[in-house]
């Protein structure tokens, strides 16, 4: 009976009208990062100032998945919807800046492309059981009983972590000036 509830209210979540008006994770984070990008930050430093935002968010998407069960589904739906926002937020960004765009893409799709490394992902899998309290992804994860700000925390932390190990010094340390001063597109791209 609890499934059938559960499917219920996501269904009614999902046609909710209100909910079509918000906007996605990706725009949030996409709009995180441009304000700081123009206000002269660096990419690394835009990124990691947009990590507790897109933890957030990934921690929603995956609970509003999450049925029940293993704590290794809900480890992989952090993992996808931070994959997912990350690009696209990419994408979000090479629209609004033409020339910096593809660089800031690059490097957005790198981090999510991280996430499928073998060490990495052992790493994410770590933050999420220590806040749950598990010791295996195996282990059924009550999800009622794991402090959500905490695990939001951590997984922001890990992140700005993952940030640093991912993207080179040169790329962390781009901003929109330096991005589109004394470039070409094809040497931004290859960088």
């Amino acid at each position: 009976m609890e499934r059938t509830s559960a499917r219920i209210s996501r269904l009614i979540r999902a046609v909710n009208p209100l909910r079509l008006a918000m906007p996605s994770a990706a725009s949030k984070v996409a709009a995180r990062m441009n304000e700081a990008l123009e206000a002269g930050d660096s990419l690394g430093s835009a990124l990691r100032g947009a990590t507790e935002l897109l933890s957030a968010e990934a921690i929603r998407d995956a609970t509003a998945r999450f049925e029940g069960g293993a704590a290794a589904l809900f480890i992989a739906d952090v993992r996808d919807a931070l994959m997912r926002t990350l690009e696209s937020a990419g994408r979000k960004l090479s629209r609004q800046h033409p020339i910096a765009g593809g660089y800031l893409a690059k490097n957005l799709s790198a981090v999510s492309l991280s996430l499928t490394e073998e060490q990495v992902e052992q790493h994410l899998i770590n933050c999420i059981l220590a806040v749950a309290g598990l010791y295996a992804e195996a282990a059924v994860l009550e999800l009622p009983r794991v402090d959500p700000k905490r695990l939001e925390q951590s997984l922001a932390e890990w992140l700005r972590q993952l940030i640093g190990s991912v993207l080179s010094r040169r790329a962390q340390g781009q901003t929109l000036e330096s991005l589109g001063a004394g470039y070409d597109l094809p040497t931004l791209i290859n960088a």
